[in-house]
Parts: C-alpha cells; sequence; structure tokens
C-alpha cells in the first residue's frame, strides 16, 4: 500500500545570491526502496535576469533517475538560465517511482533612481545640483558619473548633460541622466512641432528669448515653469517670461494632431483542432497614412491567414510611429480522440476469437469510421493477431487515427537434444526436451504412460513426444537415438628381413565403433600402424571416440645373423702397397655379395696399402654385416723445427734447429745449394725447406719460416686547444708493428706515451720497441679563431618608452655552433622588442670559449609641451586664444584639436576646455589639454524714484552692476548723466550703458511713471444742523 505524505519547510533569504531552499517534497512509499529528493537553488542576481538555477538531489529508489524540470522542460539534475518563478521537478526512478520537489527562486526588485535637477541661476554658471535617490535592487549602491567622481549627489555644475551609473550589491546597473539648462535671454520667439499622434503629448514648443536682464521665469499655466514644453498636448499654449528685474512678455501658439489611429478585424476560427486555417482581416483608418502592421514573431502583413489558434495581438504603426493595438482570439473544436478496448484475447496461436470496442470522443460529432479492407463498422470482432488502425472522421472532416493490438501466445513449439547411445548395445542415449510458446504449464506424453520431461539412459531407437500447454493447445515432435557399428580390426604383417633388424611392419585396419578410433601399443606408442618393428608379439588396444575398446595381437619373425672371417698380410714399408686380405662369410640368407667400397666388389683383396679395411656383406634379403680389419706399415720419417726469428725488419738474425724422427734411421740432409747440415744460422726472413732420407731410402720434405716484426709505426689523435691562446691541447699516440715494449722521447726528459695540456705547435717523438729497433714521427696542434662577435642596432626605438628596438648579433671565429646569454633567460642570438637601453650578450661556442660585446638602442626624448592660454575678454565672447610650444621627440609635428583644426596654435576661441594631440615625424603622440576662462556675464539690476507729481521731473534711477571686469562706466540716455544714479527726471524710460575694463557692455531700461494730474470734479458741502 502507498502513501503521500507532503513536508512543507520554510527558507529566508538573507541577502545573498545563493541560498539553501528547503523542500516540498512528496514521497511515495512501497516495498521498494523509498526515492526522496533534496532541492537547493541561486537567486536571480538582478530583476529581469536569468541566472537563477535550482539542483535536485535524488536518494533511495533504484538507479539511474530520469528528471523532468517544469516550466522550464529541462531533463538533468540541475535546471540553470532560470528567471524568477516556481519551478517543479519530477524525478522517476528506474523502477518507475516518481517524486517531486518545489522551489520558488526570485529576484529583487528593479534598479532604478529619481533625479532632482537645480539649474544655474545664471547662464554659464557652476551652482547647478543633481539630487539622486536610488532604489529597488539590493541596498549597498555604488555610483559612477565619469571622471572618478562617484558621489551620490552632485553640486557645483555647469550647463549639461549628466549621466550616472548605478551599480547596486550585486552587480546590477542602472543607467540614467539628467540635464542642466541656464535660462537664456528674455524677449522670444517659438518654433512649434505637432503632436505625432492624436491625444498624445509629443508636440514641442522652443521658446527663444532675447533681451531683459539676468535671469527668466516662466509660467504656461497649470504649474509648468520650464523655459521649453517638450510633451505639448494639441491646443492652444500661453507663457509668460519674467525677468530678473520683474518685466513680462507673453505670447502663444497652437500644437494641433492627426486624427485617432484605430483599426478593426474579423475573425474566422481553425476547423479543425491542431490545423491552421484560421484568419484575421483587418482595417485601418485614421493616424497619418502610410501604415506598418506587426503581429509578432516577423509576420508584418495587414492580415493573418493560415493561422492555429491562439490570441493575436496586431501593433498598427502609422506614418509618424503612432500605434494601435488590438487583440483577437482564434478558436478551434476540441480535437477528436478515441479509446480503444480488446475485449476477447486469443488462447491459442493463429485463433479468430479476438474484438476490439472503439469509444470516440471530441470534435464536432457525426463519426465516420474507417479499419481499411472497405470496414466501417465501430466495432470489430473475429480478429485473428494483429495490430488494428481506425481512422475516425467527424463532421467538420477532421481526423483522428487510432490503433489496437490484439496479442496471442508465442507458438507452442520445441527442440530437442538428443544424446546418441556411445557404445553398440549400450544404455548410454538421452533426449533432453526444450518446449517454448503456448502459456507455461506443459505436460508431457512419451506414450506407455511415461511423461517425464525428459529421457535418459535409454537404448537406440524412435521417440516421439506431444506437448500440451496451459489452454490446451498441442505439439508433437519426434527424434531418433541412434548407436554405433561393433567395434573390430583387421592386420597385416610384414616379417624382419635381417637379423636384429626393425623392418617388420603391422597395418591396422578398424572397422565399426564411432571413430576417432585412438591406439595403445603399450611403452607409449599411439600410432595405429607400426613400422620398423624388430622380431616379436605385439598387441594393440583399439578405443573409439566414445570410448568402446577393442584388443589384436600378432607376431613379427627374423633369419640368423650374418658373420665372417678374414686372413690378413701387412705391409712392408711405410706406404708401400703389398698388404692383403682373404675373406670368409657364413650365416644370413646365400648367395653373398661384396662392397670394398670405390668399386670394389671381390671377395679377398691383394697390393693393399697400410690401413684399415671395411667391407659390406650382402645376403639374398639384402641383409647386410660390415666386417673391419687393419693392414700395418712401419712408422713415416718426420721432423720438428725450432725456429729463432729476426730481431728487427730487415735483419738477418735468425736460425732453425732441425730434430728428424721415425723410419729406420740413419738419417741425411740436403737444404739445397750444397748445404748437407742438420741446423741453420744467420738467416734472413723467409721459408727454407730441407731433404731428409733414412736407411730404406725413404724421403721426406720438410720446411720451416723465418719471420721477422713490422716495421714500427704511430698514428696521432690529435685534440686541438679548445680556444685560442689555450694550453689544453693533446696528442693521444697509438704505436703498431715492431715488437712490443714501446719507449718514447719527446725530448726535453718527456718520456710519456701521449701528451696533454699542449699549446698551438708541432711536435716530435721517438719510439724504441723491446728488441731495441727505432722509429720517429710528429704532428701539428693548431688554434681555433679567436671568437669574436659585431652587433648592429637595426631598428631603433621610435617613440620614448616603447619597446621596438632591434639588434642584429653576428659572431665569428671560435667553434660553431654558438649559444647567447643576454642575461633574463634570453639565449637568442638577436634581440626584437627591445626598451631603449644598453645590451650585453656573452657568446658561448662549442668549446666553451667565452666572448662578451655590448650595444646600446637609443630612443628619442619624450614628446611634451607648454601652452599659454589667453582668456576671454567679455563673456560669450571669441577672443581666447593658446599659443602651443612642443618639445621632444622627432621635430616635424602635427597637430590634431579635433574637427579638422591642424594649426600650431588658435585663437578666436570662446571659453572652454581644449585637448590637442602633438604627432612627430614618427608617429609618436601627445595629448595635453588648457582652459579659456572668461569673466561672468554683467548682470544689472535697478532701483527707481517716480515723479511725485504729475508733469515733475524729480524722478530717480539707480544702477547695480555685478560681474564681467571691474571697475564701470556708465551712460544714461537720452539723459542720466555719467553716474549709477540718474537724478531730475520725469516721465519716460531711460537705458543705462554699463561698460567693464573689457569694453564689454550691458544695458538696462528703467522706465519712471508719474500720478495722474489732479483735478477737482465734484464739489460737494454739507450744513450745520444746529446753530453753534
Amino acid at each position: 500500500m502507498k502513501k503521500s505524505y507532503t513536508i512543507n519547510s520554510t527558507f529566508a533569504h538573507a541577502g545573498k545570491l545563493a541560498f539553501l531552499a528547503l523542500i516540498i517534497i512528496l514521497q511515495s512509499y512501497s516495498s521498494s526502496a523509498q526515492l526522496s529528493l533534496t532541492i537547493s537553488g541561486t537567486n536571480v542576481s538582478c530583476f529581469g535576469g536569468s541566472n537563477g538555477s535550482a539542483t535536485v538531489t535524488a536518494a533511495g529508489g533504484t538507479a539511474p533517475y530520469t528528471y523532468s524540470w517544469s516550466p522550464s522542460g529541462g531533463n538533468a539534475a540541475t535546471a540553470t538560465g532560470l528567471i524568477a518563478g516556481s519551478y517543479t521537478v519530477t524525478v522517476t526512478d528506474n523502477a518507475s517511482q516518481s517524486n517531486t520537489a518545489t522551489i520558488s527562486i526570485t529576484e529583487p526588485t528593479a534598479l532604478t533612481a529619481s533625479i532632482v535637477v537645480t539649474n544655474n541661476l545664471c547662464s554659464h554658471g557652476t551652482n547647478g545640483a543633481i539630487n539622486l535617490t536610488p532604489s529597488g535592487g539590493t541596498a549597498g549602491y555604488t555610483y559612477d558619473w565619469g571622471g572618478a567622481i562617484t558621489t551620490q549627489n552632485r553640486t557645483g555644475l555647469e550647463e549639461g548633460i549628466y549621466s550616472v551609473t548605478i551599480t547596486d550589491a550585486n552587480g546590477c546597473t542602472f543607467t540614467t541622466s539628467a540635464t542642466l539648462v541656464d535660462p537664456p535671454n528674455i524677449s522670444a520667439s517659438t518654433t512649434e512641432t505637432n503632436a505625432l499622434c492624436h491625444g498624445d503629448s509629443t508636440g514641442t514648443i522652443i521658446l527663444t528669448p532675447n533681451g531683459g536682464t539676468g535671469s527668466y521665469t516662466y509660467d504656461w499655466g497649470g504649474g509648468i515653469t520650464t523655459k521649453d514644453i517638450l510633451n505639448a498636448h494639441a491646443g492652444t499654449h500661453s507663457v509668460i517670461i519674467t525677468d530678473a528685474n520683474g518685466c513680462t512678455y507673453s505670447t502663444s501658439t497652437t500644437i494641433y494632431q492627426p486624427l485617432l489611429l484605430i483599426g478593426s478585424t474579423v475573425v474566422t476560427n481553425v476547423l479543425c483542432s491542431g490545423n491552421s486555417t484560421g484568419s484575421i482581416i483587418f482595417s485601418p483608418s485614421g493616424g497619418t497614412a502610410g501604415y506598418a502592421y506587426n503581429w509578432g514573431g516577423s509576420i508584418t502583413t495587414k492580415d493573418i491567414t493560415n493561422a492555429p489558434i491562439g490570441i493575436y495581438t496586431i501593433t498598427l504603426t502609422d506614418s509618424k510611429g503612432c500605434t494601435f493595438s488590438t487583440s483577437d482570439t482564434i478558436t478551434e473544436p476540441t480535437a477528436i480522440s478515441a479509446t480503444t478496448t480488446v475485449t476477447n484475447v486469443l488462447l491459442c496461436n493463429g485463433d479468430l476469437t479476438g474484438a476490439i470496442n472503439l469509444t470516440p470522443s471530441g470534435g464536432v460529432g457525426g463519426f465516420t469510421y474507417n479499419w481499411g479492407g472497405g470496414i466501417t463498422t465501430k466495432d470489430r470482432s473475429g480478429l485473428a493477431a494483429g495490430i488494428y488502425t481506425v481512422s475516425v472522421t467527424d463532421t467538420n472532416g477532421c481526423v483522428f487515427t487510432t490503433s489496437a493490438t490484439v496479442t496471442q501466445p508465442l507458438i507452442l513449439t520445441a527442440t530437442t537434444a538428443v544424446t546418441n547411445v556411445l557404445c553398440n548395445g549400450g544404455l548410454t542415449g538421452s533426449i533432453i526436451l526444450n518446449p517454448s510458446g503456448g502459456t507455461a504449464g506443459y505436460t508431457y506424453n512419451w506414450g506407455g504412460a511415461i511423461t517425464t520431461k525428459d529421457r535418459v539412459n535409454i537404448p537406440a531407437g524412435p521417440y516421439a513426444v506431444t506437448i500440451t500447454d496451459t489452454n490446451g493447445c498441442l505439439f508433437s515432435i519426434s527424434d531418433t537415438v541412434t548407436e554405433p557399428n561393433a567395434l573390430t580390426a583387421t592386420t597385416t604383417v610384414t616379417n624382419v628381413l635381417c637379423n636384429g633388424g626393425s623392418s617388420g611392419s603391422i597395418v591396422l585396419s578398424p572397422s565399426g565403433g564411432a571413430g576417432g578410433n585412438t591406439y595403445n601399443w603399450g611403452g607409449g606408442i599411439i600410432t595405429q600402424n607400426r613400422t620398423n618393428l624388430a622380431a616379436g608379439p605385439y598387441a594393440v588396444t583399439i578405443t573409439d571416440a566414445n570410448g568402446c575398446t577393442f584388443i589384436r595381437n600378432d607376431t613379427v619373425t627374423e633369419p640368423t645373423l650374418i658373420t665372417a672371417t678374414a686372413i690378413v698380410t701387412n705391409v712392408l714399408c711405410n706406404g708401400d702397397t703389398t698388404g692383403a686380405i682373404d675373406l670368409t662369410p657364413s650365416g644370413g640368407v646365400g648367395p653373398y655379395t661384396f662392397n670394398w667400397g670405390f668399386g670394389v666388389t671381390t671377395k679377398d683383396r691383394i697390393n693393399l696399402a697400410a690401413g684399415p679395411y671395411s667391407v659390406t656383406i650382402t645376403d639374398a634379403n639384402g641383409c647386410s654385416v660390415a666386417y673391419l680389419d687393419t693392414v700395418t706399415q712401419p712408422t713415416a720419417i718426420s721432423a720438428t723445427t725450432i725456429v729463432t726469428d729476426v730481431l728487427c725488419f730487415g735483419g738477418s738474425t735468425g736460425t732453425i734447429d732441425l730434430t728428424p724422427s721415425g723410419g729406420v734411421g740413419g738419417y741425411t740432409f740436403d737444404w739445397g745449394g750444397g748445404i748437407t747440415t742438420e741446423d741453420r744460422t744467420g738467416l734472413f726472413e723467409g721459408i727454407y725447406s730441407v731433404n731428409i732420407t733414412d736407411a730404406n731410402g725413404c724421403l721426406l720434405t720438410a720446411s720451416a719460416t723465418v719471420n721477422e716484426p713490422n716495421d714500427i709505426v704511430a698514428t696521432m689523435a690529435i685534440t686541438n686547444p679548445l680556444c685560442f691562446g689555450d694550453s689544453n691541447g693533446a696528442i693521444v699516440l697509438t704505436p703498431s708493428g715492431g715488437t712490443p715494449g714501446y719507449t718514447y722521447d719527446w725530448g726535453g726528459a718527456i718520456t710519456t706515451k701521449d701528451r696533454t695540456g699542449l699549446p698551438e705547435g708541432i711536435y716530435f717523438v721517438t719510439i724504441t720497441d723491446a728488441n731495441g729497433c727505432v722509429y720517429t714521427t710528429s704532428d701539428t696542434l693548431t688554434d681555433p679563431l679567436v671568437l669574436s662577435a659585431t652587433t648592429a642596432v637595426t631598428d631603433v626605438v621610435l617613440c620614448y618608452g616603447d619597446s621596438s628596438g632591434e639588434i642584429d648579433l653576428t659572431p665569428s671565429g671560435g667553434t660553431a655552433a654558438y649559444t647567447y646569454n643576454w642575461g633574463g633567460g634570453v639565449t637568442t642570438e638577436d634581440r626584437a622588442g627591445l626598451a631603449a637601453g644598453i645590451y650585453s650578450v656573452t657568446i658561448t661556442d662549442a668549446n666553451g670559449c667565452v666572448f662578451s660585446i655590448s650595444d646600446t638602442v637609443n630612443q628619442p626624448t619624450l614628446i611634451t609641451a607648454t601652452t599659454t592660454a589667453t582668456d576671454v575678454l567679455c563673456n560669450g565672447g571669441l577672443t581666447g586664444a593658446i599659443d602651443l610650444d612642443p618639445a621632444g621627440g622627432t621635430p616635424g609635428y602635427t597637430y590634431s584639436w579635433g574637427g579638422s583644426v591642424t594649426t600650431k596654435d588658435r585663437t578666436g576661441l570662446a571659453a572652454g576646455i581644449y585637448s590637442v594631440t602633438i604627432t612627430d615625424a614618427n608617429g609618436c603622440i601627445f595629448t595635453v589639454s588648457d582652459t579659456i576662462n572668461q569673466p561672468t556675464p554683467i548682470l544689472t539690476s535697478s532701483v527707481k524714484t517716480n515723479v511725485l507729481c504729475n508733469g515733475g521731473s524729480d524722478g530717480t534711477a539707480t544702477v547695480s552692476a555685478s560681474g564681467g571686469t571691474g571697475a564701470y562706466t556708465y551712460s544714461w540716455t537720452p539723459v542720466g548723466g555719467t553716474s549709477p544714479m540718474a537724478t531730475g527726471l520725469s516721465l519716460g524710460s531711460y537705458t543705462v550703458t554699463v561698460t567693464d575694463v573689457n569694453s564689454c557692455q550691458t544695458n538696462l531700461t528703467v522706465a519712471i511713471a508719474e500720478p495722474p494730474a489732479l483735478a477737482i470734479s465734484t464739489i460737494s458741502k454739507t450744513d450745520v444742523t444746529c446753530n453753534g
């Protein structure tokens, strides 16, 4: 029985990206091991991100596991790339046991910020401010305004656009900007842009004020006090501009808009579930002609056809970018479906009793059926086993196809494994029965009440069995157990031809049995036939492949032994041929033949030399016997010599000492040239022969060789000095010839065989052998050329601080190959990529000789420049200048101030920061900046006193100036003098021109008013009521 348990847990987000989420685990318990899950996750770091992940760990159950995540669709243990949301994983083990776990991946709120901008009060001011208030994301914000400015808020700002990037504690960023705008002068013209779309606020009114005094304020009504209206709705807009003195200026302008952009749709739904036959016809109107359509997914046609079900949203955009969106839904009927139920199964393979019941659903009803082969009934019966497919069609012509399978047992069959009887007449046969198919629970009938599955210990013969399965299905099979014929054998015997021979043989012819016979004659002999047999009785045991045996006995016979006797006559003198042998044979089978070798086939021999003689006697059977006897003779004359060789090559100190023996004695000697002595002296190198004769006149010629040693020679293996001027040369002397036991004389009392520690030079040596023979030779040691090198700086450093120098090193002398050490692990021959400096290299040749050399890579001096700036005289003027003075690098400078300005110096400049890039003749670059300042604008304000009485001239006006470059001068028109205060003024407007020391000017107009003229229009009286 299964039980379901739900474990709910709560986890806390402690402000960290990673967290361990406890789980909602649905665990199923059964008789197998419990499948349990543990899940953990990592939240999304930034709002809208997709770097969340979740990992599930399965335990228990039966591995391996499969995973299915929803909604991400992953199938691994870890799901990555997740957005915020809830994710459920289903884990299934190999036994189809499943469990689920759910985790929630969160994200911080969107990082944003609000900005409060405080613009400058006056044009070109530096008192602007931006107050920044971040929100969302993960607290712990940092700020980057550029230029290493990282404060939250900004003060002391000039007019301009300021962009800031806010980074929260998770590294999420949000970039926003603020614009500081200085106010222009009063009076104004307007430039209007009409609203792009009906009802929006994309109209703009650009206000261009001029004149007036100081900074301005604006009142467009409705609390709008900006200079321009950038998001104006259609209609008439009026503005009042006020300067620092309270002067005002009013103007109006009108913003127009197009008709409202709209559209209508006609929807046609899908006929069949899953098809794409829907359509939407769209009709636009309004806006500005030149429409564009976007249904999403790159569909930009006006209408949409061949569409599947779903919600379709079209965005209509006119030529001004105004948009209208509407959505419609294309629907479809439910999908046709059908279930099949196989109601009858087949008991035996090949039956026709199957049936299928079909239950359709979905679609729009009015179903028809097609099973194929003209069969259109809803249900089927009388079926054989197989797969049956039916197509169900509804009234709309929508089709659903499904299949059902009528199964049957496998066909009942069996195989037999027969073991035949091993030996004729035995009971070792068996039949092993292997049934299959049908429905298990088999019974067996071999006949004669035998119902076992298998048969064992049976004789040869035919056997049959009927198998019945649980459903009563039958199968019969038969097989035969065989046996071999009886094992026997005959023989053919060949007797021995010669006594003691082994030419007998027995040829064995077996028959019957199971074949594959083996044979045992005893003594380890296992061949079928026997050859090379001696006389005697023989018995063999024959065993066939089944181990059945048969024994056969036979006898081999032989004749008697051949023999012979001989009478020998020996030779009188060594080397004579007077010997003889008289031979008498017996035994064997006559007649005999004789073979003495060399074609001699007589029975007896005469005129024989001394020596052993062998004859082969062969009888009528070809049997042979060898008979050996010896004819003797006296010993032969011989001699020995003792030779004393010549001492030195080409000498005559050799001797021969001769000693004869053998024969019958009484020797004489003949060396030739009349020399008859037994021994010889005073001999040169050569071969000497002597004739020795004994008393019987027998002759021997003997020879001896007198040798002499080879002439003394010697080879010298020299090792030259390794380096120029060294004394490490050596000579290895190898003498040969003469008689070993040499002594050596190099001169200067040096008597060693070899020499070491030698400088360059010629060396002589005298060699004396053990016999006092002398030989003199010499050889020369030479130094290698002196090790040297040259360097060439092939590429100099073009720009100060670069690493473009190159040194080409050319070694010479010494013994190649060379190695190089520049220091710092650099071992190449040449150098590249070098900074300026002195470079030293040590060169080592193949003999270890060393040479060092240095060279210098130069560079130009660092490019520098000084600037002299001349500030602007008047605020907003173009009288600034910069005088540039470059130095260093490689002269031939070019200049780039930006905007195609390439002169060395600049004039006619406005206030600002100016940067110039200087490039020398080698392309080296240096950038320098300078600032041209300007005075603040001259600002004025006034205090006036109007005329007290109509027609009077007691009005006054006083002007106060600031900014510019003091001191100021004043000029009032049409009257008023040249001081800051004008007096004696009557009704009218008065303009004062204020000029600073740089001749910069500004004007201010003051209006002097007067009261209306005093007049009496009515006189009334009131009398006294009471007297007194």
